[in-house]
């Protein structure tokens, strides 16, 4: 063996052969009997018979063709025939035993037909070394074949090789076996319809043939098959065609990846973030709820407190329910935090991007926290850089909570010196706004860990100054969904700095204020108000507060009655709990917009409990056209209501006896309650009193009144009688003065 090819195999080999080609069924049939005892081929045989036997034949053909006169055309066909088969780890030696079986049968036969042993011999030897000096070139050594071997059977997922022919499995790898739960015996040699299905294996074949036309990698991100050993799988599986020398498809490779634990885990994360967030809109719901539960009680008894102030007698009772009014705002404070920290916990809090002037804010905020200051003999002010823009896209609520919680912070910690606030634009274009103080500083080691929940700098810190811990959290929480920074410096018993960089993009420039303006205040003209509040103390405080204001209230206890009333009666405006029995408010919006008539565009206030942005958008969307947060205070109620009731005072309306009167006439009784007031050393009532007339004469533009009220403002803070005297009879000569 071994012999170069000739292009004929001369006269001796063709009488061999005519012998041969009368037996030819019997020849294939033994030799691939034979091959089943032999180590060498046993394994090529029953991955794929049909194939080992046509390789047989076709070499029993291409020796027919060359006796014919094809010669060298014959070789190459026969490797064009074979290349497909032989380059599947068909070895060397696997090549020499079959042709020891074919050489042991075709000698057998041959003398069974009465040939010359010799002659016999001759014959099927130089056939043989013909065949094989043209196929051995192309056979697997053994060392490649045992490292392809290897490879494929140690490869963790399925592999798998088809004919291309009739898609029958000519090769398959143990993880295969294991997958499917069948031998390589039984599955060699077979289809798809054998082991899966008619509706699965149309599926398969479908994709088989179109990786075999189209000449292209096939990707199947899932197939869902049905196995002997493990039930139900899921496949991620590719289809490769392997081509031949011509490029002609002669096996399809499939490479499938058992996906069925990471589906399982996707789909059980899946489950997971599904609670997860069934669990987030559960605590969302809680939250709203417990804020709405909570606050109604406290906004009513800081109501009734604010209630009894102004009718107290004595200074004593004015002391007791001041008590009793700033422990409720404490705990309200209190409760607020807690809130917000489980809104940010749980991922809740949602951020409006409406334009806003962040230095009239900052300006609002100084003036909140000004008494405070003032009371601790500390000095707060503030700036804004010329450079900040006019008006700015965020959410000024938020805003405005991130400086309370940040000038609280300061302030409290700050017994002596000065708490100051500066705004600014950086470099890049982002807002930045730090507030300093001379306070008791923190060591270094803490600076970090107060931005945690429930953390201050030292345990002895909660008992000198109180609060929560969380104020600082929060503040970084608000900055974090901000998408901004958040700073401190700070030396230990010098004082801290924090600095806060968040983006707040430029919008359309509007008329700026300073941070010395005052707030906007209007008048309202005396209306008829529908109240649907169904917490009784509510209900009451809310009455009160515009009936005082001269305006006449109608009040139910649900939307059902509410909307029952505009049915029936006229009203400017009315006021709508959003949590109320039987109806609530929403419903009670959206019936009121669907009735006929004017009742249809009656004004619809909301009054609730639900201060995020999202129940803001939910009033809105349902038909409200105001919305109002729980706690209910006189500003924001009367702010609220000015939309539409307010009075356009113009110049003349300002001076006009109709307007006039009324201003003077509660003038005199402010003057009345002032002197009292003093009788009894409450300057907190006669501070109070100032003022709220002051705010009056700035409307009906009576400064000389504004002036004296600003002056015995002042002078209240320093609990200077006399002065206060004189003060009072400077704005009862200039109330005289405007009498004439």
């Amino acid at each position: 063996m071994g012999n170069s090819p000739s292009k004929t195999l001369g006269p001796e080999t063709s009488r061999v052969w005519t012998v041969l080609k009368e037996h030819r069924t019997q020849v294939l049939d033994e030799t691939l009997r034979l091959a089943y005892d032999n180590k060498e081929l046993i394994d090529i045989v029953r991955r794929d018979p049909q194939s080992a036997r046509g390789l047989v034949a076709s070499a029993m053909e291409t020796v027919d063709r060359s006796l014919a006169g094809d010669g060298q055309r014959a070789a190459d066909d026969l490797l064009h025939q074979w290349a497909r088969y032989l380059s599947l780890t068909i070895t060397v030696r696997a090549w020499y035993a079959g042709c020891t079986l074919f050489r042991r049968t075709a000698l057998d036969k041959l003398i069974e037909q009465g040939v010359d042993a010799q002659q016999a011999l001759h014959g099927v030897d130089n056939t043989l070394d013909w065949v094989t000096a043209i196929i051995e070139p192309h056979l697997c050594n053994e060392h490649d074949a045992l490292f392809l071997h290897s490879i494929v059977e140690n490869i963790p997922h399925m592999i798998f090789v088809k004919s291309a022919q009739d898609l029958r499995f000519v090769r398959f790898n143990r993880a295969g076996e294991q997958l499917l739960g069948y031998s390589r015996e039984e599955l060699l040699g077979r289809n798809d319809y054998d082991f899966f299905s008619p509706e699965v294996a149309d599926f398969f074949t479908a994709a088989d043939r179109q990786v075999l036309t189209q000449g292209q990698v096939v990707d199947i991100p899932e197939e869902l098959i049905e196995t002997r050993a493990s039930g139900q799988r899921i496949l991620h599986t590719k289809k490769i065609p392997i081509l031949d020398s011509r490029g002609q498809p002669q096996y399809l490779l499939g490479i499938s990846e058992d996906i069925t634990e990471k589906r399982n885990v996707e789909r059980a994360l899946e489950t997971a973030n599904q609670l997860a967030r069934e669990a987030s809109r559960a605590k969302g719901a809680f939250l709203a709820r417990v804020s709405h539960e909570i606050r109604t009680p406290i906004g009513g008894i800081i109501g009734m407190a604010r209630l009894a102030l102004e009718d107290a007698r004595t200074a004593e009772q004015r002391e007791y329910l001041e008590l009793l009014h700033e422990s409720t705002q404490s705990l309200l404070a209190v409760i607020n935090d807690i809130l917000d920290f489980s809104k940010l916990e749980a991922g809740r809090l949602e951020l409006e991007k409406i334009p806003f002037c962040l230095c009239d804010l900052v300006a609002s905020v100084l003036r909140q926290f000004q008494p405070l200051a003032q009371d601790k003999g500390i000095t707060l002010r503030g700036s804004c850089s010329d450079d900040l823009p006019a008006q700015q896209l965020g959410d000024p609520t938020r805003m405005r909570q991130l400086l309370v919680n940040l000038l609280d912070n300061a302030i409290r910690f700050t017994d002596q010196g000065e708490v100051v606030c500066h705004v600014w634009q950086t470099a890049d274009q982002q807002t930045a706004l730090s507030v300093t103080d001379t306070g008791c500083g923190i060591s270094p080691d803490k600076q970090q860990a107060i931005f945690e929940s429930f953390v201050q700098a030292d345990s002895s810190v909660s008992r000198r100054y109180g609060g929560t811990g969380l104020g600082l959290s929060i503040a970084s929480g608000l900055v974090q969904a901000m998408n901004g920074t958040i700073t401190v410096e700070s030396d230990l018993g010098k004082g801290s700095s924090f600095t806060v960089v968040v983006p707040l993009p430029l919008t359309e420039e509007p008329p700026r204020k300073g941070l010395t303006a005052s707030d906007e205040v209007s008048v309202l003209r005396p209306s008829r108000i529908l109240l649907a509040e169904d917490h009784p103390v509510s209900q009451l405080f809310t009455r009160r507060l515009l009936e005082k204001n001269g305006h006449e209230v109608v009040a139910v206890s649900d939307g059902r009655e509410a909307l029952a009333a505009l049915k029936h009666e006229k009203f400017d405006v009315a006021l709508l709990d959003i949590e109320m029995p039987i109806m609530d408010g929403l419903t009670a919006t959206r019936a009121i917009r669907q009735l006929d008539g004017e009742a249809a565009s009656t004004p619809l206030i909301a009054v609730t409990a639900y201060a995020s942005a999202t129940d803001r958008r939910r009033c809105l969307e349902a038909g409200m056209n105001d919305y109002i947060a729980k706690p209910v205070t006189p500003e924001g109620l009367n702010r609220a209501l000015s939309r539409f009731i307010a009075i356009d005072l113009r110049e003349d309306d300002a001076s006009s006896d109709s307007m006039l009167k009324p201003f003077l006439d509660g003038s005199r009784a402010d003057l009345v309650k002032m002197r009292q007031a003093l009788a009894e050393q409450d300057f907190t009532e006669l501070k109070r009193l100032a003022h709220g007339l002051a705010g009056a004469a700035a409307i009906f533009k009576r400064a000389a009144i504004q002036q004296a009220c600003m002056n015995l403002h002042r002078l209240c803070d320093v609990l200077d009688r006399q002065a206060s005297a004189n003060a009072i009879e400077q704005l009862a000569q200039a109330i005289e003065d405007l009498e004439r």
